[in-house]
């Protein structure tokens, strides 16, 4: 604010210093100054200085490098709020998104995620500055208008009243500017969604053949995306850049009506000060139209929050740090999207032991999963862990005692040892060379040039599918969990590494229950109890 006020105070002294400067131009004599003139005059003989065209000139200068330096400084300052604001938004969506169900992603695309946080975010971030610029530009615009009020305060109100009206019909520019910004925002969000869709199946449209006519399908979304985007911002540019010469013509018509030789340098005060007023009351009338352009950006936004907020996970109370009993599933019941999935299912998952679950696709063995570690809310009936219904466990504590290996195992795009430290951070080398060893996965690792700097690529695309679903085991159990869940761990890997993931798991069994969903048969051979999940109830098969 401080800076707001101080720029306002050199806009009204850089104004004023154009009349001396003025009137010495006219007549270097100075036989009929302005009273604004005398006053300097008569400040500079004071301080022993001479009055002529280099000071003045000088001062007129300098008052006006001292006001960009200022109006610089505040535009840093709105660039720093659009920025925080941006942050803001981005921090809350992530902190939302973290502490909801995982049935918020249900139905929702990725690719309208993935807009949001690349350009809605910072669509938002651009009216905030805007709405920033307009605010610091307020008293300035009374500045400059106070200036030509108090010299001729007649004519400079005849110009304002104009101006008023000029700027009113770009202001019908707000509902046309909403209407592209919503198109704007869908066509974006389908474009993101086949970008990412596209990048997610890189090597099956490879395989296929088909990267022309994946490529074509992008690229008339995104030419779709840019023309709307392009009809979107050039409505926001409309009144920035009509608004200012008409004004101008409008201002030169009333000068020229009624202006006065022998006040020729008070006019060029009034002339320079409203010039400078003109860009940001334009400025003050495109806020209005930015704001409704990037209104479905916030809408958007706060959307996906409200839907966050919608599926936030309810946390209990009872924190638990280790698991002492079997796991009892007592007629659970479970629906999605009106179709009941699990009906009055009973399962027994006994401590330290490998339950296995099979089953045809869709029959709800992932689902059980899910139940399991809380991603998903049952119906009815209880999941009892230590003999409290896991819907009474502090989640954040119980998933600490969880490792999890889904079907198709995810790495970061990182090196082998910060995969491994991800899910603990403070681990020691000694902590990692076990797990990887537990996990039949340290040898290979040591035979890489680079060891466990070994960079994994994408989702881990640059070592073997066995590799990798080592690596993802060894991670699962870095944190010697007390519960293992692993869908699908031998689905797509060779015979050999089917063995060795198999020894692993007998060796994790000792101090962990294991929980593993499989059509391979090498894999139930290591069970303890096979259950068979049909018509969303269990069958014991095998007991040992």
């Amino acid at each position: 604010m401080g800076l707001i006020v101080l720029e306002s105070v050199i806009i009204a002294f850089s104004v004023l210093s154009i009349i001396p400067f003025a009137d010495y131009l006219i007549d270097t004599d100075l036989n009929n100054p302005s009273k604004y003139t005398i006053l300097l005059t008569n400040f500079l003989i004071s301080i022993n200085i001479e009055a002529g065209y280099l000071v003045f000139a000088s001062i007129f200068v300098l008052s006006n490098l001292l006001r960009s330096f200022i109006n610089l400084l505040i535009k840093y300052r709105v660039l720093k709020i659009k920025f925080s604001i941006q942050k803001s938004f981005a921090n809350e969506i992530l902190n939302k998104i973290f502490i909801s169900k995982w049935t918020f992603f249900n139905s929702l695309s990725y690719g309208k995620i993935f807009n949001t946080f690349t350009k809605e975010i910072d669509f938002i971030g651009s009216a905030s500055r805007s709405i920033g610029d307009v605010f610091s530009s307020f008293i300035s615009i009374f500045t400059f208008i106070a200036i030509p009020i108090f010299i001729e305060p007649k004519m400079t109100l005849i110009i304002i009243i104009s101006c008023i009206f000029l700027g009113l019909p770009f202001l019908i520019l707000t509902k046309t500017s909403k209407k592209l910004g919503k198109e704007r925002t869908e066509a974006g969000n389908k474009y993101y969604a086949k970008l990412t869709e596209t990048i997610q199946s890189a090597k099956l449209i490879m395989g296929f053949g088909l990267g022309k006519k994946q490529t074509n399908i992008n690229f008339n979304l995104l030419d779709d995306y840019f023309s709307k985007d392009l009809k979107s911002q050039f409505v926001n540019l409309v009144s920035i850049y009509l608004f200012k010469p008409l004004a101008i013509i409008l201002l030169i018509m009333i000068f020229g009506s009624s202006f006065d030789l022998q006040n020729v340098p008070s006019y060029a005060a009034i002339f320079w000060s409203l010039y400078g007023a003109l860009p940001l009351l334009g400025h003050v009338f495109n806020t209005a139209v930015v704001i409704n352009n990037y209104q479905p950006s916030y809408n958007q936004i706060d959307e996906i929050i409200k839907r966050a907020d919608k599926y936030i996970e309810r946390n209990g109370e009872i924190k638990i740090s280790n698991i002492n009993d079997d796991i009892v599933f007592k007629n659970i019941k479970f629906s999605f999207e009106e179709k009941e999935v699990l009906k009055d299912l009973n399962l027994t998952i006994k401590k330290n032991k490998i339950t296995v679950l099979v089953g045809e696709s869709g029959s709800g063995k992932t689902t059980i999963m899910d139940l399991l570690m809380s991603l998903q809310k049952k119906d009815s009936g209880q999941i009892l862990i230590n003999g409290n219904d896991i819907e009474s466990l502090d989640l954040k504590e119980f998933r600490k005692l969880v490792g999890y290996v889904p079907q198709d195992p995810v790495l970061f795009f990182s090196s082998i040892k910060a995969n491994m430290m991800w899910p603990k951070e403070n681990l020691n080398s000694n902590e990692i060379q076990e797990a990887l060893k537990l996990a039949n996965a340290y040898d290979f690792i040591m035979q890489f040039p680079k060891k466990l700097e070994t960079l994994v690529g994408e989702k881990g695309t640059e070592i073997s599918g066995g590799q990798r679903q080592r690596i993802a085991l060894a991670r699962a159990i870095v944190r010697k969990p007390k519960l293992l869940i692993l869908d699908e761990p031998t689905s797509s890997v060779d015979l050999e590494t089917q063995k060795l993931i198999k020894d692993s798991l007998i060796k994790i069994s000792k101090f962990a229950t294991i929980v593993i969903t499989t059509h391979e048969k090498t894999t139930m051979e290591i069970a303890d109890e096979i259950f068979e999940i049909s018509q969303g109830k269990s069958n014991l098969l095998k007991s040992i």
